[in-house]
């Protein structure tokens, strides 16, 4: 296969696929006649035979066979990438940079690892280094590669040692252009306006929140714009400084611990004799530190001003759900079961340095009834039980702390009144007592759904586009459905970070009633993947589309919808009469069609010519292989993401456009 040039950032290549193709017996990177001498020679040996040749036996099963043969003549011509110049130096990929991913695969290898290396060269940078990297290979196996900076690299992958045969060497064409687009969005958590606070109560809290938006466009070879959609910035490329304007005082940043906060701790100055306030002004200033210098936005500077007393006040107010006897940080109205007891505590951080002291709490403003916990002065308040049918939204909290002086007059105080609002939210990831448990079942088990699949407001199922569409030719009626992890199955491209599925054929239905036709075209999300991907603190998503939470849901559902969409628009429909009755081979071996004993060019001749719904592997054909240029059928990356991604995946869908209905636990509304 000729070499192409690979674009990345290397955050932009994400989800490579490179597939080394098979047939190179003697080592000289392509498959020609002397390929066929040897597997010829060699043709129904096993080792310990007189003529047994290794060499000969391409697809790993311990035997020479037709299998073999028709390796050699699928790719009989076919010719690897040329090797970088090798006087070049090479180091090792460094474990730090940019991450670039994807799956290798051994075209039609069912022999044990083979050790594979990765090369990438950047031919426009003043030091031409080949970075490299080694990886062992079973059949098919993930990848995960960094670069040191942004650029036009060229990534092969070859067999280890070079020219040891079997596999020719592999390069992958991706081009990306990304731009600023939306510029940076700071906003102020805590405190969010003038508030007073005391110089006796130690460091003050400080709080933003930072979201960055990019534009990406995704071209094909001849830079034609494919695709374009929004990328979320990672926050390891924003640097936060912080600056005091007025008022003196010192502030630390801390270190991040959320995806989109961002902590400081400010250590108000002491106050001059009889200056009882002090106004001051902390200026945070965002700062884009992209790799890649077209996505970089202007700095973003915003001001926080408060006001400094020196008498007690109410540090911080503090609410927490409480399920069970468990904390959580987050106020959730649904997520548990509906026999289960949710409430919520807050919490008045009123400390008083002597001689002051407390004297009462007022609790001016709450959202639910409840009650005191604890001795006076009643700085601990509990809830009543919460409904779980409560309405996803802010709530304000009102608070009023009295002070007291002992002398000369007891009565003497200081009162001070804040508030905070705080965002109702649901759990991504427990059960919800309005969901529709049917969308559970599979042949693994039955699974309660989690609540994202309910469809009241402020849930991610009543914002998501097409998240509850039905079909009447379906059972259950709906198309997405749910499972807590991606099943096995060898000799596919499912494996345990695969976030969802289009169930062409049936295979996940209930058992007894896989491949009914009642059970095709079905949409399966993987909560364990969806899971690691959003809890990770983001996820570069495929395509180099960086999105999590609703993002993560509504794009995996937007692109396996266009996975359906594109195989009903080919196909007409899953029942027998649009596909035919042969669903799924668990080989992907030549077809012996004309039944004479081997795939010969007959067969593959005849299969080249169009799909139909009597051949056997038309679908699965269809789905995974492609074309080259001269119209010739190949085994390349051409698979369903593929074509998906060539026909719109995303249906107008952008990246960052649902953020702001996303009330769940995390989200953007949850600060």
């Amino acid at each position: 296969m000729v070499s192409l040039c690979l674009l990345v950032s290397p955050l932009q290549a994400q989800d490579l696929h490179i597939t080394l193709l098979n047939g190179d017996c003697d080592g000289d990177n392509e498959v020609t006649l002397p390929d066929f001498g040897i597997v010829v020679s060699a043709m129904g040996s096993v080792p310990g035979d007189p003529n047994w040749d290794p060499r000969a036996d391409l697809d790993g099963d311990g035997e020479v066979t037709l299998f073999d043969f028709g390796i050699v003549v699928r790719n009989f011509g076919q010719v690897g990438a040329e090797p970088f110049d090798p006087t070049l130096p090479r180091l090792p990929a460094p474990n730090e940079g940019y991450h670039v991913c994807g799956v290798i695969r051994l075209q039609e290898w069912y022999g044990g690892a083979v050790s594979i290396r990765l090369e990438a060269f950047r031919e426009d940078a003043p030091e031409q280094i080949v970075y490299y990297a080694d990886f062992s290979v079973e059949g098919e196996d993930f990848f995960s590669l960094y670069l040191p900076d942004a650029g036009l690299w060229r990534i092969t992958a070859q067999i280890q040692p070079p020219n040891s045969g079997q596999f020719l060497a592999m390069s992958v064409p991706h081009y990306r252009q990304y731009s600023p687009g939306d510029s940076i969005r700071v906003l102020a958590v805590q405190p969010a306006g003038a508030e007073l606070f005391s110089n006796l109560s130690g460091p003050i809290p400080i709080v933003i929140h930072v979201v960055d938006y990019d534009e990406v466009s995704i071209t094909n070879a001849d830079r034609d714009v494919r695709l374009t959609n929004k990328v979320r910035e990672t926050m390891n490329h924003l640097d936060v400084h912080w600056r005091i304007r007025h008022g003196g005082g010192m502030i630390d940043d801390r270190p991040a611990f959320s995806r989109y906060l961002r902590y400081a701790d400010y250590h108000p100055p002491a106050l001059d004799p009889g200056e009882f306030s002090r106004t001051v002004q902390l200026e945070c200033t965002v700062y884009d530190r992209s790799p890649i210098a077209s996505r970089r936005d202007e700095p973003v500077s915003l001001t926080i001003t408060l006001t400094i007393l020196d008498v007690p006040t109410i540090h911080s107010i503090v609410g927490r759900g409480v399920s069970g006897g468990t904390t959580y940080p987050s106020l959730f109205a649904s997520g548990l079961r509906r026999e289960e007891t949710v409430y919520y505590n807050w919490v008045v951080d009123a400390p008083a340095t002597l001689p002051w002291y407390l004297r009462y709490v007022e609790w001016l403003q709450m959202p639910w009834r409840g009650r005191f916990r604890g001795e006076p002065p009643w700085r601990l308040f509990d809830t009543f039980p919460i409904s779980p049918d409560e309405e996803h939204r802010r709530v304000v909290v009102e608070v009023r702390a009295t002070f007291a002086f002992p002398y000369p007059d007891p009565w003497l105080g200081f009162q001070n009144t804040k508030t905070r609002s705080r965002a109702i939210t649901f759990r991504l990831f427990t059960h919800d007592e309005m969901c529709d448990f049917s969308r559970g079942i599979s042949s693994i088990a039955h699974w309660d759904p989690p609540n994202w699949f309910d469809a009241r407001p402020g849930h991610w199922g009543a914002v998501i586009p097409r998240f509850n569409e039905m079909d009447p030719n379906l059972d259950g009626g709906y198309v997405v459905y749910y499972a807590p992890r991606p099943p096995s199955r060898p000799g596919t491209d499912i494996t345990d970070t695969t976030v969802g599925i289009l169930d062409w054929s049936g295979y996940w239905a209930p058992y007894g009633l896989q491949h009914s036709e009642q059970y095709r075209g079905r949409v399966y999300l993987f909560g364990s993947s969806l899971k690691a991907r959003i809890e990770s603190g983001g996820a570069v998503r495929r395509y180099g589309l960086w999105a999590d939470g609703i993002d993560a849901v509504a794009n995996t559902v937007a692109h396996e919808l266009a996975e359906r969409d594109l195989f009903l628009a080919s196909w007409g429909g899953f029942d027998s009469a649009h596909i035919g009755s042969y669903l799924f081979h668990p080989f992907r071996r030549p077809y012996d069609e004309d039944m004479d004993g081997v795939c010969d060019s007959w067969e593959h001749l005849h299969r080249s010519l169009g799909f139909g719904k009597d051949d056997p592997y038309a679908v699965e054909r269809w789905w995974l292989y492609g074309k080259d240029a001269t119209g010739r059928e190949v085994c390349t990356v051409l698979d369903h993401e593929m074509y998906a991604q060539l026909f719109g995946e995303w249906n107008g869908y952008l990246v960052g456009s649902l953020d702001e209905q996303d009330w769940s636990e995390g989200g953007r509304q949850d600060y």
